[in-house]
């Protein structure tokens, strides 16, 4: 009696498995092969067919259509970014990746003289592949770092799709061993300089409105980002506890509303007048020309503050503006959080669960309780400075205020 079973792949991809008694040639044999076909109806007349052959001559041997038997690579590259969207990768790293997958391809079709209208094969990937890519990107003046890392985008690829012969056929084996594809890693530029309590809370002073205040100070008090700030609900705000439940952000915890931060009992007093007179479901900062949504663009009102603090001594250009990188005017708040908690020591565990990212270590990770961490991190938010609400005032000729 033959042996065979299946196994499903997900969706309606059925991978048919059977072990022969002979090889082709007619030795004796224990080898299991297996071949993946689509729909259940066709898997059975597979395991019918499979069966009645093996009865016969003791080995079975299917050659898959011409077409089949080498992916084309840009199908590979869409199921492999539709895995990343599938496990919740952020919208913004989704485009990173698409534009190295792009980078890759016009790459690959210079190099391999492949017309637009054909395919590529799967079996174009090699080494050589991956040298002659590197070499063209340097003559094309793209960074160390951007090189380093599509040829990353591109290794995950390929490994990714050899672990699946069934689904991606003719995908070359991928180097064990990363450095014979890989760069070495580009030297990182130094973080840049994060602003301190004092020139935070010198932009928050310079707020044309006691909300727009409000907002700075929560973003200068949790580490929080502005959308989160704006997306707060009155109603997420546990005054007994004096925590905030955050509703927006990247991490499944936040998608998903499981996320708590504590409030400090300073910044609590500042917002009570504010979500007295909020309804539970309502946002706490909504926008003025529709009251249902928050607002969710104020990051040129921000620049603006940071501006003119600069103009007047209270506030370093390269904190909020560093040299030859993005502009960072509201996720400046967040970097002074994070910075300022370093200087009073809290440990970077802390300051990694406050700033909602996963922790580093694996005791973080599996052995710290939450009860532990959140307080811990009550213990840090205490220990801050409070908002220095009465000092010097600068002239705000150049503040605008948002848009209504």
């Amino acid at each position: 009696m033959a042996n065979i079973w299946t196994v499903e792949r997900g969706g309606d991809r059925i991978k048919v498995c059977w072990r022969q008694r002979l090889t082709r040639e007619g030795a004796a044999s224990r080898e299991a092969r297996s071949v993946t076909v689509t729909g259940i109806k066709a898997a059975r007349m597979l395991e019918v067919r499979i069966r009645e052959v093996l009865d016969v001559q003791g080995w079975f041997e299917m050659e898959a259509p011409p077409e089949q038997r080498i992916a084309n690579l840009e199908k590979v590259a869409l199921a492999w970014l539709a895995g990343k969207r599938a496990k919740g990768r952020a919208a913004g790293t989704l485009v990173v990746l698409t534009s190295g997958m792009h980078r890759w391809f016009k790459a690959i079709r210079k190099l391999r003289k492949i017309d637009a209208d054909e395919p590529v094969p799967a079996s174009v990937l090699s080494q050589g592949l991956f040298h002659e890519a590197q070499n063209l990107w340097l003559a094309e003046g793209l960074s160390e770092a951007r090189l380093y890392d599509v040829s990353l985008y591109m290794l995950d690829l390929w490994r990714w799709a050899e672990d699946d012969p069934d689904a991606w056929p003719g995908v070359p084996r991928a180097p064990r061993d990363r450095s014979r594809v890989i760069p070495d890693a580009p030297v990182r530029r130094d973080a840049p300089s994060a602003p301190t309590w004092a020139e935070m809370d010198a932009v928050i002073r310079l707020a044309p409105s006691r909300d727009v205040a409000l907002v700075l100070a929560m973003m200068r008090c949790t580490g929080l980002r502005i959308g989160q700030v704006l997306g707060a609900l009155a109603g997420d705000f546990d005054m007994a506890r004096a925590t905030l439940r955050v509703r927006v952000g990247k991490s499944r915890q936040e998608k998903a509303a499981q996320r708590t931060v504590p409030v400090s009992r300073d910044l609590l007093a500042s917002l009570t007048p504010r979500l007295g007179s909020c309804e539970a479901g309502a946002f706490v900062f909504p926008s003025p020309s529709d009251p249902s949504r928050p607002r969710v663009s104020p990051a040129s009102l921000v620049r603006r503050l940071w501006e003119t603090a600069t103009k007047a001594g209270a506030a370093r250009r390269e904190t909020w503006a560093p040299e030859r990188r993005r502009s960072r005017p509201d996720h400046a708040f967040r970097a002074g959080f994070l910075s300022g908690l370093a200087g009073l020591g809290v440990a970077a565990e802390v300051r990694e669960a406050l700033a909602g990212h996963a922790a580093s270590t694996t005791q973080g990770r599996h052995y710290a309780g939450a009860d532990a961490v959140m307080g811990a991190m009550r213990a840090a938010v205490d220990a801050m400075p409070p908002i220095d609400w009465s000092g010097p005032r600068v002239a705000t000729e150049n503040v605008v205020r948002m848009r209504s």
